[in-house]
C-alpha cells in the first residue's frame, strides 16, 4: 500500500541494562530521575518481548492497508462541498446575498465550522474502527500475537503513567491516571484501556473456542 514503518529504538533493547538514558528526555528537554519509582518504571516500560514486538508491527502493517487517505480525502472534499451548498441554500432562501458583508461572513463561517465539526465526527469514528479492525487483525496472526498484545498495550499505559509523574503538571494535562491520553472533545484514537479489553476479550474467545 505504499506504507513505511519506523520502529522504535528500544526495540533493540533486551534488558534495562542495555539501554543508553543519554538518548531519552522528556519534557522541556530533562533527563528523568532513573532512580524513582516511576524512572524505573519507564525503562521496565521500554522492555518488549518478541510477541509484543512483532504484534506492535503487524499493528502497523494492518493499519496501513486501510484506506485511510482516500476515505479522509473523501470527507474532507464532501464536508467542504456540503458547506459551500448549505451556505449557497440559506443565503438565497433569506436573501442573505444581499445583506451586508458581516452577516454574509457570519453565515459562512457558521456553515464552515458546521462542515468541520461533521467531518471530524466522521473521521473519528472511522479510526476508532481501523483502530480496532487492526489490533484484531494482528491477534489473530498467529500463535503468540495477542498474548503480546497485551503485553505491548499494557507496557504502554505502563510508560505513559510513568511519564505522567515524570512530567509533573504538565504530565496530568497528557496523560489520565490510568494511562490514555488526556482528551477533551475529540477521540482521535482508540483509547489504550479499551484497546487491551478488547485483546482480553479475544483471548478469552478464541480459549473458549479451543475447549469447545
Amino acid at each position: 500500500m505504499g506504507t513505511i514503518i519506523g520502529l522504535p529504538n528500544h526495540f533493540n533493547y533486551n534488558s534495562k541494562e542495555e539501554i543508553d538514558h543519554s538518548k531519552i528526555q522528556i519534557y522541556n528537554n530533562s533527563e528523568p530521575k532513573w532512580r524513582s519509582e516511576a524512572g524505573q518504571e519507564l525503562l521496565d516500560s521500554l522492555i518488549l518481548s518478541e510477541n509484543a514486538q512483532k504484534f506492535a508491527i503487524a499493528r502497523e502493517i494492518h493499519s496501513g492497508t486501510t484506506s485511510y487517505i482516500y476515505v479522509y480525502g473523501a470527507l474532507f472534499s464532501l464536508s467542504i462541498s456540503s458547506s459551500y451548498c448549505l451556505g449557497s441554500a440559506l443565503s438565497t432562501k433569506y436573501r442573505i446575498r444581499l445583506a451586508r458583508m458581516p452577516i454574509r461572513l457570519m453565515l459562512y463561517t457558521l456553515c464552515g465550522l458546521l462542515g468541520f465539526g461533521v467531518f471530524i465526527t466522521l473521521k473519528d469514528s472511522i479510526t476508532l474502527y481501523w483502530d480496532k479492525y487492526a489490533d484484531k487483525m494482528a491477534a489473530l496472526t498467529g500463535n503468540g500475537y495477542i498474548e503480546g498484545g497485551i503485553e505491548y498495550y499494557q507496557k504502554v499505559l505502563q510508560r505513559n503513567r510513568a511519564l505522567r509523574h515524570l512530567m509533573g503538571n504538565y504530565g496530568k494535562k497528557v496523560y489520565t491516571a490510568t494511562g490514555n491520553d488526556e482528551l477533551l472533545l475529540r477521540t482521535p484514537h482508540l483509547p489504550y484501556t479499551n484497546r487491551l479489553d478488547f485483546l482480553h476479550e479475544l483471548k478469552a474467545d478464541k480459549k473458549l473456542a479451543e475447549e469447545q
